[in-house]
């Protein structure tokens, strides 16, 4: 089961999991394969865009 339902900006579960920095969840929805870490919301900005944006190095790793 993947969920990808967004709000208006385009962000999934795992695009709010990533930025809100809740690297645990977005680790979950990977390993069990409910999103896709190619994933891009409205503007074709990805997770992986929005983790070096936000100096998230963390996530950055989880994400590669």
């Amino acid at each position: 089961m993947v969920l990808d339902l967004s709000n208006s900006c385009g962000h999934t579960p795992f695009f709010v999991a990533i930025i809100k920095d809740y690297l645990n969840l977005a680790s979950f929805l990977l390993e069990n394969e409910m999103s896709s870490v190619n994933c891009q919301d409205n503007v074709d900005d990805t997770p992986l865009h929005w983790a070096v944006v936000l100096d998230n190095m963390a996530a950055v790793k989880l994400l590669l």
